[in-house]
């Protein structure tokens, strides 16, 4: 019997006894009274109890046709199930049906069939067929990646830094709330659509942000140090640009990161300006100075340690180049190198003399004060030496030498030359008087 039969008849039985019910409640209610009524008591207790037998079996042909058919379609829906999770050897049941349900099991039968010719033909085992565990992972893949989309769009409204993502033609698709407050928006309607560049940058960083927008779209990531359009001039944003990929590994859109880095460029001019000032201080100082980083990276060589040397700075990049090429002597490289050593322990060395090579080829001696460079951290970083030169003082002293020299080869003046005292001429007298006495 057909499944749409079944149920007419069921809703058929369904309506006979409501209406047998009611019948009797008819009866019930216009049931003489009295001595009259005895008569038509007996009748109207027999329709009573056939309406309600009726009822009972009209209830069970009702259940047991509905069971049959919810049965069945249970028992189907597990097979359907079964299938799904690789299991191919299985019967389908329900297929002597004659009705609709019986249909559907013969059509998921030929399925079956079907998909066992097809396992058979590609050489795939039952044991790798993971229909069902397929299935599940690209649910529970939906489910996890809707969950990440949203765990992701709450951070980014809380998210301190503007966000924006911007489509492959430079509009804007999304900007969280800090973003729009940047900007001096209030509604992310008036954004969206928009272009990136015009809205959100000032003109002289228009081209940039355009080369970055293209980079990002070939896979590249940018940063920048821009100025927004926003009320204040002197604010500077630290824009990172990058592409977001689609699981096929396509760029589809470019999502730019702004945070605001004002503090830190302020304290970055001042440390600028700072290092100028002293660099400017060092340049014209009135002794040669000269610093190499803790890795031999030349630091300083300011100009009057260049005229005394002869060296140009390409001469000396490096540490070593320095050591080779200005103290070719290996006891006053070891002297050196030792003290540097001593430099990097958090020593300062005073009055180093150490001999230099200038670049002719001649020698000059030098006084070295050498103190270690200190990072803001306080770690040592370098050494610094601020030298003078010792030529003029060895030329004063042989100068000095050659005057003394000079003053003990003339003759010594004659003593009737020399003008004497008047005690010292009395005390003569009275000697030559003694003897003449003797």
């Amino acid at each position: 019997m057909k499944l749409g039969v079944q149920l007419c008849i069921v809703l058929l039985l369904i309506t006979l006894c409501g209406a047998a019910v009611a019948y009797t409640s008819a009866l019930k209610i216009s049931a003489p009274t009295g001595a009259a009524a005895a008569g038509t008591a007996v009748v109207t207790g027999k329709n009573v109890a056939f309406s309600f037998l009726a009822l009972i079996i009209a209830l069970c042909v009702a259940l047991s046709m509905g069971y049959s058919a919810t049965h069945h379609l249970r028992q189907l829906t597990h097979n359907i199930e079964s299938i799904s999770k690789g299991r191919l050897d299985i019967h389908i049941d329900g297929q002597n049906r004659p009705d609709e349900i019986g249909e559907l099991a013969r059509a998921f039968d030929r399925i079956l069939t079907s998909l066992k010719l097809a396992v058979e033909k590609v050489g795939i085992r039952k044991e790798e067929l993971k229909l069902g565990e397929a299935l599940e992972a690209k649910e529970s893949a939906e489910r996890e990646r809707h969950e990440a989309e949203e765990r992701y769009r709450v951070l980014a409204q809380t998210s301190p830094d503007c966000i924006k993502l911007i489509d492959k033609f430079g509009k804007i698709i999304f900007m969280n709330q800090t973003g729009l407050s940047e900007h001096g928006f209030k509604n992310v309607n008036d954004v969206i659509g928009k272009d990136v560049t015009t809205l959100a940058f000032k003109k002289e960083f228009h081209g940039k942000v355009k080369t970055a927008l293209k980079d990002a779209i070939t896979g590249k990531t940018t940063t920048l140090e821009v100025q927004h359009q926003s009320q204040n001039e002197h604010e500077w944003f630290l824009a990172t640009f990058s592409p977001v990929k689609n699981d096929q590994g396509e760029v589809t859109s470019v999502l730019a990161i702004s945070r605001n880095i004002t503090p830190l460029k302020q304290t970055t001019l001042e440390l600028k300006s700072e290092k100028e000032f002293v660099q400017e201080i060092i340049e014209h100082a009135g002794v040669p100075v000269l610093a190499y980083s803790k890795h031999g990276e030349l630091l300083i060589a300011n100009p009057i340690l260049l005229d005394l040397t002869g060296y140009d700075k390409k001469d000396i990049t490096t540490q070593k180049q320095w050591i080779a090429n200005a103290i070719p002597w290996k006891e006053a490289q070891d002297k050196l190198l030792h003290a540097l050593a001593q430099i990097y322990q958090g020593k300062k060395i005073n009055d180093f003399v150490i001999p230099l090579q200038r670049k002719d080829k001649s020698t000059i001696i030098v006084v070295s004060n050498i103190t270690s460079i200190r990072s803001p951290r306080g770690e040592i970083i370098g050494a610094c030496a601020f030298m003078r030169d010792l030529s003029e003082i060895f030329n004063l002293e042989n100068q000095i030498r050659s005057w003394a020299t000079e003053t003990t080869l003339e003759q010594p003046p004659r003593e009737s030359s020399i003008e004497r005292s008047p005690q010292k001429k009395a005390l003569n007298t009275r000697r030559g008087k003694k003897r003449q006495k003797r």
